[in-house]
């Protein structure tokens, strides 16, 4: 199949949503990313059509690094298809199948990296409300990028959500209970989700759904009790309050207190690779 001048060469990956491939230029050989709506979902085709054009809107606003860039949505063929920059690496949840738990070091540079872009998501007034491994992506380089907004929301539009949205897993208190009382926060604490599981090399919270909702709502998650640092335990479990007010204010706030974090372990153990 071709699009627009792309030759659909083959799935690099799924969602709920759909497949996504990569996509050749027949002249030039540029390499694209693809995102197209699953068969089964055709039925739906306005529905779909309509969130994945919010898709292509919102992440289209975002030119950061640290986020895949949307360049194209096009219908064609009685589908819809998304076209993103493409990324020669690996996701950070197969990082972590193949590493199982990541030095400190390492996990706070990826870290850093989508706190980057979730900051510059966030002075726009989007909020990823999907943050986990699967959706980010680490390239050759070991840069880490943010992608699929396809649940994402403008700040101005959280008071009309409509039910909580998100994986479980990964998901503030706020988006568990009180959806309408989301905010930029809630993607931090996403993050504190995130980190944690990179250092410990397990999430805090595991079970039925249920019993990871009243996790994230009702209990303390285990201290990283690996590290040797207890500084580091404050920081991740200071993302990861329940009440959205005790967690960092905002990505800049958590960046430069990681940073101080790294200077710090660095001055400390100039030779040891934290």
């Amino acid at each position: 199949m071709v699009i627009n001048g792309f030759r659909i060469d083959s799935i690099i990956g799924e969602g709920g949503m759909g497949q996504v491939y990569l996509a050749i230029h027949e002249k030039i050989n540029k390499r694209m990313a693809v995102k197209s709506l699953s068969p089964h979902l055709i039925t739906k085709r306005e529905e779909f059509k309509r969130r994945f054009y919010d898709e292509a809107k919102i992440q289209a606003l975002l030119e950061h690094p640290n986020i895949i860039q949307i360049t194209n949505f096009i219908e064609q063929d009685s589908n819809f298809y998304l076209f993103m920059e493409y990324v020669e690496g690996e996701s950070l949840e197969d990082l972590i199948n193949r590493k199982k738990r990541l030095s400190d070091d390492e996990a706070i540079r990826i870290i850093i990296d989508v706190l980057k872009g979730l900051q510059h998501a966030h002075e726009l007034g989007v909020i990823h409300r999907d943050i986990k491994p699967s959706n980010i992506m680490i390239t050759r380089d070991g840069i880490a990028k943010i992608m699929d907004f396809g649940i994402a929301m403008m700040l101005e539009d959280v008071q009309v959500a409509k039910g909580s949205a998100g994986t479980i897993q990964y998901m503030s208190p706020e988006q568990i209970s009180q959806p309408k009382n989301i905010n930029h926060r809630s993607d931090i604490y996403s993050i504190g989700i995130v980190l944690y599981q990179l250092l410990t090399g397990r999430i805090p919270f595991k079970g039925k759904t249920e019993e990871i909702k009243r996790g994230h709502i009702f209990t303390a998650p285990p201290p990283i009790q690996e590290s040797i640092y207890s500084e580091l335990n404050t920081i991740v479990m200071k993302a990861m309050s329940k009440d959205s007010d005790d967690r960092f204010n905002d990505c800049k706030t958590f960046i430069q207190t990681l940073e101080e974090y790294l200077n710090k372990t660095h001055m400390e153990c100039p030779h040891k690779k934290v």
